[in-house]
């Protein structure tokens, strides 16, 4: 415990440290990414913030874990997840902020028919390969996914996919495991489901928090509690590493939290909850509390719900379930506000993070 909560302090001064230099660097480089005109008014005054800030975190988690916390093989996929979510958290921000995806014209030169050879041999032939790959394509672009924020919501999913499927080979084929943990239940084998199972989990999760990530300290906030938790159930079980791991996250995002509180100097940006949703995500299920995350997280399980149930009823029956969505939005459109929503969403969390812990250690 006293080994816990010094890496937690250590991991907020350093990260509160290595705070200015950082977002001196997002001002100067005018970092920011467009504030959407759709949404509630009072965020047009957002307008300049800069974004990306969530680097800082994945900085000072990496280096005090690199430096102090790898001799334990635990830590080592979740730093994998921490910069290789964080990878594409940058190139989805880079991309919306230039407004423009090298990977658009890629897959537009590799993969799509031009008109003028569609009636070649070699066309039909390839336009016969690349019709799943189409077909993929055409399910987001009807599920609202847009070319003008660089990179697309299928490219996204591409991304997310492969690391999420890498993990659930390693935990299926390298660790052997193919149960998942239930409360009451105890460990439930399903078999070759499982790797299934992880990888819409880690993409499920990964966006939950990317969505969530919508008002000042929201998800920063509710990130904090849910790694307290896991660090707790990773303390339990004697998993020192994961525990140590955990509160180093916990401290970075302490400190970040100073700087992100309303009203925002900086925002995380898809770098941070990119990163930190998928760790999340990994630290769980190195917990075998796959399914416990849920309920922890489970604030992000609504917001991400929210906007699933808005885009099939618009899809499908011409009408909203919410007046805005994600459902934070919709509670500011109510009427309350930001403050409010956020100091709700954190209590929700709080409480969901201690059902979550106590679920964890019941027999």
């Amino acid at each position: 415990m006293i080994k816990v909560l010094i890496f937690t302090v250590g991991s907020f001064v350093f990260t509160f440290l290595l705070a200015p230099f950082i977002i001196n660097i997002l001002y100067r480089f005018q970092i920011r990414e467009a504030i959407r005109a759709d949404g509630p008014q009072s965020h047009l005054v957002k307008e300049g913030t800069p974004t990306m800030a969530g680097i800082l975190i994945i900085i000072a988690v990496s280096a005090v874990n690199l430096l102090f916390n790898l001799s334990r093989a635990e830590t080592y996929l979740p730093i994998f997840a921490l910069i290789a979510a964080g990878i594409l958290g940058i190139l989805e921000d880079i991309f919306k902020i230039h407004r423009k995806s090298f990977l658009i014209n890629f897959f537009r030169q590799s993969l799509v028919i031009k008109s003028k050879e569609a009636r070649t041999p070699l066309s039909k032939i390839r336009n016969f390969i690349s019709f799943p790959w189409r077909i993929f394509k055409e399910i987001f672009r009807a599920l609202g996914s847009k070319d003008d924020i660089g990179l697309k919501s299928y490219q996204k999913f591409l991304f997310q996919a492969a690391i999420g499927t890498f993990l659930a080979l390693w935990f299926y084929f390298k660790l052997d495991w193919n149960t998942v943990w239930l409360p009451f239940l105890g460990d439930i084998n399903i078999g070759f489901l499982y790797p299934i199972l992880i990888v819409l989990i880690f993409t499920f999760f990964l966006n939950s928090v990317g969505v969530t990530d919508g008002l000042d300290g929201l998800a920063g906030g509710l990130l904090s509690l849910l790694f307290a938790s896991l660090s707790a159930i990773a303390l339990i079980q004697n998993q020192i590493g994961l525990a140590i791991f955990s509160a180093t996250i916990v401290g970075s995002l302490l400190a970040f939290l100073y700087f992100n509180f309303y009203p925002a100097r900086v925002f995380m940006g898809n770098v941070g909850s990119h990163a930190l949703g998928a760790t999340a995500a990994v630290v769980a299920m190195l917990l075998h509390k796959e399914l416990v995350l849920l309920i922890m997280g489970g604030v992000f399980v609504v917001e991400m719900t929210s906007v699933i149930l808005q885009v099939a009823s618009v899809k499908l029956y011409g009408r909203r379930v919410f007046r805005m969505a994600p459902i934070h939005h919709h509670f500011e459109l109510c009427g309350w506000p930001e403050t409010k929503v956020t100091m709700r969403f954190w209590l929700l969390g709080a409480f969901l993070s201690l059902l979550g812990v106590l679920l964890s250690i019941v027999k």
